[in-house]
């Protein structure tokens, strides 16, 4: 991206993570892969979590708006440690933060037209409410599909697993004259 390289530890990107949806939430922060709680630190999750936070990374190297903004610029180009501290208290005491970060936005010289201004707007008032109500429809969904999984669903899924553990205690008394599913699909 900007061929500095920089040593960032899990914290950092954490750090990182609450300062974006602070300042920007109406835009949606990709989650951090999880930090482990305790225990030994094992070479998969490291490389595992390794992976996720590079592919962090490459998605807020994308991003329009994200990609610009001070705070992750000085989490990507911040080498020295006593400017990477100042620059981590300057991003806590930014007062542009949530809906005041519009205050940040530059009106364009130009003149619009009222015509398509008002179409725009439209278009956004449409495209919210639909999101609205669609939302709103894949919660109530997901609400129904719980209390099903959690009801008949759950007694029908215990009774296929119960059937399937007696098939398999009836196979296991007979071991000897099993058929293996090879034979059973050849030619």
């Amino acid at each position: 991206f900007n061929n500095i390289q920089v040593s960032r530890r899990y914290k950092h990107f954490d750090w990182l993570h609450e300062r974006l949806q602070e300042k920007f939430t109406l835009i949606p922060i990709p989650p951090l892969p999880d930090k482990q709680i305790s225990g030994r630190y094992d070479e998969q999750l490291i490389e595992r979590r390794r992976v996720q936070l590079q592919e962090f990374v490459d998605w807020m190297c994308k991003h329009p708006v994200l990609s610009k903004c001070e705070v992750w610029q000085h989490f990507l180009t911040c080498t020295d440690e006593k400017r990477w501290k100042a620059g981590k208290r300057q991003a806590e005491r930014d007062n542009l933060l949530g809906l005041n970060y519009c205050i940040s936005l530059v009106v364009p010289e130009k003149a619009l037209l009222q015509s398509q201004v008002d179409h725009i707007t439209e278009q956004c008032h449409t495209f919210i409410n639909s999101m609205d109500t669609s939302v709103k429809a894949v919660t109530s969904m997901c609400v129904v599909q719980t209390k099903r999984f959690q009801g008949p669903y759950k007694t029908d899924c215990q009774k296929v697993g119960e059937a399937f553990y007696s098939l398999g205690n009836a196979l296991s008394l007979d071991e000897g004259s099993i058929v293996s599913t090879s034979k059973l699909t050849s030619v």
